[in-house]
Parts: structure tokens; C-alpha cells; sequence
């Protein structure tokens, strides 16, 4: 069965054969969802955007030496298509909405120094460590830069949070961006 574009209707003139079309362009809708995975007769789920999920990042925040340091996104979100951040409560936190399948994008940047490693990775709900990420110290004064991905099933109201460490002796300014987006398997 094809898509039927939907008719203007007149009143008094809706025959057995207009309210069958309708069905069909219905039956057809939820058969188009249910093989993406967007809904099934026994598990409903949201209609979500192709970019579902939220972006967001912060400059000029610093940490010391030798602490494990949860990015805080405390700067406005660059996108959230359904409160999966708050800048005020928890804002080192990603809170998951909706369960499903999610590609989890991270970046750091350090600052120039040219004393010990950078290291990031991603934390789940405060237990669980992913790609965890680790770069020895070049020598040189230059930023080093860091970048990791992963897929994860999350659960409604896990939360993730991006973690960096140095070990330059001091303080040092960062730079992160978290992206957390859900995608149909």
C-alpha cells in the first residue's frame, strides 16, 4: 500500500470507501514508524526530530592538577530538543529522557603547557567510565586537544557526564563540548 494524499472534505460527503482510505493512510503511517523502530504495538514511543538530543559546552572554567573534573556546562545550551540539560540543577549532568540507543560525542581542550597528561572520558551515572582517553604530554607548549565517541543504550534518567583529568602540576583552562544524540537501530 502507497501513501494517499489526504482529500479536503465536504460535509455530507464521506462515503465507506473515503473512511477506508483514511484507514489505510493511517495503517500505512504507523507500518513506516514501526519498521524504523519508532513504535511497535506493544512499545510506544515519542516521534523525535532527526536530531534529537542535546549539544552543549564551556569555556573558560579551569581545574587543577591531579583531580578527576566533570566538565560544568554552565554556559546556554547550544541545542536541547527535550530538557536533557539544566544549567542551573546538576549542570554537569546529560539526563536521558527517553530510553533508547545514543551516540555520545566528547571534546577537551587543554590549555598550552608543556608538563604531564591529559586524559578525558565519559561517566555513566556516576559509576561507570567509557572511553577513557589518555595522551602523554609531547613536550611542547601547544593545547592538546582530545575526542572520543561512543554508542550506549540509555535508560530514561541515566546520566552522563564528560570527565577530564591533567597532571601539569597546576590549574589549567579547559574547553569541552558534549553532544548526546539518540538514533534509530
Amino acid at each position: 500500500m502507497a501513501w494517499v494524499t489526504p482529500r479536503t472534505w465536504t460535509s455530507g460527503a464521506v462515503s465507506a470507501a473515503d473512511m477506508n482510505e483514511l484507514r489505510d493512510s493511517l495503517q500505512w503511517l504507523k507500518d513506516a514508524d514501526t519498521v524504523h523502530g519508532i513504535t511497535s504495538d506493544s512499545t510506544p514511543q515519542p516521534l523525535l526530530s532527526a536530531r534529537y538530543g542535546v549539544s552543549v559546552s564551556i569555556s573558560g572554567d579551569s581545574f587543577a592538577s591531579g583531580t578527576d573534573y566533570a566538565a560544568l556546562f554552565v554556559n546556554v545550551d547550544e541545542w536541547d530538543d527535550d530538557d536533557f540539560h539544566d544549567t542551573g540543577v546538576n549542570p554537569r549532568r546529560i539526563v536521558i529522557p527517553v530510553d533508547g540507543n545514543y551516540v555520545l560525542d566528547g571534546w577537551f581542550e587543554y590549555e598550552a603547557n608543556a608538563t604531564g597528561n591529559r586524559q578525558m572520558w565519559f561517566e555513566k551515572n556516576g559509576a561507570t567510565e567509557y572511553n577513557h582517553v589518555r595522551v602523554a604530554n609531547s613536550g611542547s607548549a601547544a593545547a592538546t586537544s582530545l575526542f572520543t565517541s561512543i554508542k550506549l543504550p540509555l535508560l530514561k534518567d541515566d546520566y552522563i557526564q564528560l570527565y577530564g583529568r591533567q597532571s601539569s602540576g597546576g590549574s589549567l583552562d579547559y574547553e569541552a563540548r558534549l553532544q548526546v544524540h539518540r538514533y534509530a537501530v
